[in-house]
């Protein structure tokens, strides 16, 4: 049996929500007085370092009473946080022809730098999630799922773009683009079913620690979704340095090596300096844990803003250095203690739950305001094709990959591995970045199928843990 974790422990304005409407009714008035309030405030907030705190201030508060109310409704916090951030959106004004009334598209882009610490915070508390012992037994089913997922769901999501053009009609406008710009319609499918093969690691981590999960199921989703996204990485790269080569005209074969051998690189990398961290992470806190808090924040945000400067993952790097931090070989220096062993991971999780619980808010509202609300307005009918038939993708690999492990896991893993987040909106944007044109049409279409997924994945993943029994 494996030992539970320690669950994240909130703030008492994130925890204990009263259930029931009365409490929604509650927090919803809290959260309309809360909105009016920090409109005015920002409003008579001068430009600058100033206006941006405020503009900190204002989605932690309005991300919590909104997580608040969807506890109180019986649904995840992670889903309120989401819709907070749609409603404080520029893209929501703009859809209403109004003024943005609180967060301006200037001020969208001012939560990168507090979402690569979310994304680096979230990375560490899943890497320290994972247990060696569990991780080797599962090793083997969560290698066929992803080789399943791999095989199945790009091939699916190809024939779903190309079939428009197949059949006469009108469909998808970015492979029209990609043709006129010399390319290949085949490979502006391939890139947009790459793109779409990852999954979330982060709204994994989220819905496990907001529920404390833990089994067979958990531990799976966590296994699957990391590595999933590494194969990811790998792919689009190549499919990108391929279409370079292809527009280019330049030789094939020296571009797509040269481009496995540079992501490849990065990625080995960063799990050394990721494990390095994570053994000097551990000797820290086996001998103190004075202003933790502040060492892990620096180190999450270290990684996610210069990693990228010296060709490193940082979701890698910290995904590494959780898991050598609780994984330690016993020939390391002080790694065969087991007490000071515990005493460490005890601190490490502490530290991890103070700053775990408004971490969260920022990256989900973040991610909520990022939602280009008139582009999934535009788009949702080929989205929604596109969705149900990844859905339906994943749920036919996981039947075939997961036939070795346990019942509950074959015929429910699948819906925590339809979720999608940071991983890939960065390679959509990444793509519309490197081709103007057709990979901004892509991007278009990624982007609004991943809010679709944002809104109905934390969810469908809390109601099947609890399925399974493994919400305690």
């Amino acid at each position: 049996m494996i030992p539970r974790r320690q669950t994240l422990d909130l703030p008492p304005v994130l925890r204990r929500a009263p259930r029931g409407w009365r409490a929604a009714g509650q927090g919803l008035a809290m959260l309309g007085a809360a909105y009016i309030g920090l409109m005015v405030l920002h409003r008579l907030a001068p430009d600058g370092p100033a206006a941006q705190l405020v503009l900190i201030g204002m989605v932690l508060v309005i991300g919590a009473l909104a997580g608040r109310i969807a506890a109180a409704l019986g649904i995840p916090r992670l889903t309120g946080y989401l819709l907070a951030g749609v409603l404080m959106s520029p893209s929501l004004a703009d859809a209403l022809h109004v003024e943005p009334l609180l967060v301006t598209h200037e001020q969208a882009k001012g939560l990168g730098l507090l979402n690569n610490l979310a994304v680096g915070i979230i990375g560490l508390m899943a890497g320290a999630e994972i247990r060696a012992g569990w991780l080797r037994q599962r090793l083997a089913g969560i290698g066929r799922i992803v080789v399943a997922e791999t095989l199945l769901v790009p091939a699916a999501l190809v024939a779903v773009v190309l079939a428009p053009g197949w059949l006469g009609i009108p469909g998808f406008p970015f492979v029209d683009q990609a043709v006129a710009q010399g390319l290949p319609a085949w490979l502006a499918a391939a890139v947009v079913a790459g793109v779409l093969l990852a999954n979330s690691p982060m709204v994994v981590v989220s819905v496990i620690k907001e529920t404390g999960a833990n089994g067979p199921l958990a531990q799976t989703l966590m296994g699957t979704s990391v590595v999933l996204d590494a194969v990811v990485v790998l792919l689009v790269t190549i499919l990108l340095a391929l279409a370079d080569v292809l527009l280019a005209g330049a030789s094939t074969g020296g571009a797509l090596v040269s481009a496995f051998a540079s992501v490849a690189a990065g990625i080995l990398a960063s799990l050394v300096v990721g494990g390095l961290a994570g053994w000097g992470l551990r000797r820290y806190t086996g001998h103190s844990d004075h202003r933790l808090e502040w060492v892990v924040v620096g180190l999450a945000l270290g990684v996610s803003v210069l990693g990228p400067l010296i060709g490193l993952k940082p979701l890698f790097t910290l995904l590494a250095a959780g898991f050598v931090f609780n994984n330690q070989p016993t020939w390391l220096p002080g790694a065969s203690d087991l007490d000071a062993a515990d005493l460490a991971h005890r601190r490490l999780q502490g530290a991890l739950a103070q700053v775990g619980a408004p971490v969260f808010v920022i990256f989900f509202c973040a991610a909520g305001v990022s939602v280009a609300v008139p582009t999934l307005l535009a788009v949702w009918p080929l989205v929604l094709a596109l969705g149900v038939v990844r859905a339906g993708a994943i749920w036919l690999a996981v039947r075939r990959g997961a036939t070795a492990l346990e019942a509950p896991v074959r015929r429910y893993a699948w819906i925590g591995l339809i979720s999608q987040a940071g991983v890939t909106l960065a390679l959509a944007q990444l793509v519309a970045g490197r081709f103007p044109g057709w990979g901004s049409g892509l991007a278009t279409c990624v982007i609004a199928l991943v809010t679709v997924h944002e809104l109905i994945a934390p969810p469908a993943l809390v109601w099947a843990l609890r399925k399974v029994g493994e919400v305690k």
